[in-house]
C-alpha cells in the first residue's frame, strides 16, 4: 500500500512527461508530412499517423471511459450520502463511511485524468491533431469518447478522392508543385 501524497498540480507534470516518453518514440514511425492533406483535394487525410491515431486513441478512450464511469458512481454514491444524512443525521457511522469512499474515488479520478492529460498530450504531439478537433466537449461527453468513435469511423472510410481523369489530377499536382 503506497502513503498517501500531498495533492500536486498535475497538469504542470504532463508536458515534462510527455517530454520523457516522447524521448524515446522511434521518429522513422512517423509519417511524412505531405501525407497530412490530400494532395488531389486539399482535404484533411483523416488516415495520416493512422497507427499512433489508434493505439494512442483507444489509450485515451479506455481511461476516458473508465473516468466517466468513476465520476458516474462518484454522483450516485453522493445522492446516497445525502439521502442518508437528511435520513439520519451527519455523524453516522454509514456517512462517514461514504464520506471516505467518496475521498479515496475522487484521489482516483484526479490521477486516472492526470494520465488522460499525459495521452492527449502525446496523440496530439504525434498525430498534429487536437483531441476533439479543437471543439467544446459536451459536458455529457467530457473525455471526447462520442468524437472518437466518430473519428474512427472517418479514418475507415474509403471515399472516393476525385471525380476527374488521372490526367486532371496529375496536372493539377503539378501546378500546385510550380
Amino acid at each position: 500500500m503506497t502513503k498517501k501524497t500531498e495533492k500536486f498540480e498535475y497538469s504542470h507534470s504532463v508536458d515534462g512527461i510527455t517530454d520523457n516518453i516522447l524521448a524515446s518514440y522511434p521518429l522513422d514511425n512517423l509519417d511524412n508530412d505531405a501525407y497530412k492533406f490530400n494532395q488531389i483535394t486539399g482535404e484533411e487525410n483523416p488516415r495520416y499517423m493512422q497507427d499512433d491515431k489508434y493505439m494512442l486513441g483507444g489509450i485515451i478512450s479506455q481511461i476516458g471511459f473508465g473516468l466517466q464511469r468513476k465520476h458516474d458512481y462518484l454522483d450516485t454514491l453522493q445522492s446516497r450520502r445525502l439521502a442518508e444524512v437528511e435520513l439520519n443525521g451527519n455523524g453516522t457511522a454509514e456517512v462517514k463511511k461514504m464520506e471516505s469512499l467518496e475521498a479515496k474515488i475522487e484521489r482516483s479520478i484526479e490521477f486516472y485524468h492526470h494520465k488522460f492529460l499525459i495521452e492527449v498530450e502525446q496523440f496530439e504531439r504525434l498525430c498534429d491533431l487536437s483531441w476533439g478537433e479543437g471543439q467544446a466537449l459536451p459536458s455529457d461527453d467530457r473525455y471526447g469518447l462520442a468524437w472518437w468513435e466518430t473519428y474512427k469511423a472517418r479514418m475507415q472510410d474509403r471515399p472516393v478522392l476525385a471525380k476527374t481523369s488521372k490526367e486532371e489530377a496529375k496536372s493539377r499536382l503539378f501546378k500546385k508543385a510550380s
